[in-house]
């Protein structure tokens, strides 16, 4: 969860935070050698706490459903189904071509 790291992905590559120890190590190290020092741009500013996240995450979910099952336009004939376990599991179970979309969430850790 990168909301919750010192790193940022950046094209292919990860980024680090200046305060991560990876970078701190590497700043030191350089300074021991002799070496120029390195020019760190990424401040991920205050990093919120893991559980903080996965709550804020949860309220998404949410919010989602709630969304969903008040919106007027969504067909007559169309039902919510809630189903607990991991979708690595349960989606082969389902019949082929009856999903327009999969909500998950990681509740269940909390």
């Amino acid at each position: 969860m990168e909301k919750v790291s010192y790193t940022a992905k950046d094209g292919q590559y990860l980024r680090w935070d200046y305060r991560s120890k990876k970078m701190l190590k590497s700043v030191q190290y350089r300074k021991q050698k002799g070496k120029a020092p390195l020019i760190i741009r990424l401040d991920k500013r205050e990093i919120p706490s893991l559980k903080e996240t996965l709550l804020d995450e949860l309220r998404s979910v949410t919010g989602n459903i709630i969304f969903i099952q008040r919106d007027k336009n969504r067909p007559t004939d169309s039902t919510l189904k809630f189903v607990e376990g991991s979708a690595l599991f349960e989606l082969p179970k389902l019949e082929s071509n009856i999903l327009d979309g999969v909500i998950t969430n990681i509740a269940s850790l909390l």
